[in-house]
Order: structure tokens, then sequence, then C-alpha cells
């Protein structure tokens, strides 16, 4: 599934992210890259950078 996010792989698909230890994909990525909204298990929601570098 393509997506709109900066933080896309070469091959155009989204990298993963890992929260809390569960693989979350970006879809979408607000302008300045602080927020993203991310898909799991067919569910979106919005994941905030500085929530994702608390877990780096």
């Amino acid at each position: 599934m393509p997506c709109n996010c900066k933080k896309c792989a070469g091959n155009g698909e989204c990298q993963k992210i890992k929260v809390n230890g569960v693989e979350l994909i970006p879809r979408t990525q607000d302008a300045d890259g602080n927020m993203f909204v991310v898909t799991v298990n067919g569910v979106s929601g919005v994941v905030f950078k500085k929530d994702l570098e608390q877990q780096q």
C-alpha cells in the first residue's frame, strides 16, 4: 500500500515504526513530521513523534 508520508522506504512503501514493541505502518504524516496516521489490524490511529522518540 503506497503512502504519502515523508519517511517512505525506497519502494514507496511506508517504513514500519515500532511503539511499545508493536510494529506500526505510518500512512500519512503532517508537514513537520510530528504526527503520523497509522493502521494496525485495520484500525487507524494517530501517533505523535514525541511518543515514538520515547520508545527509541
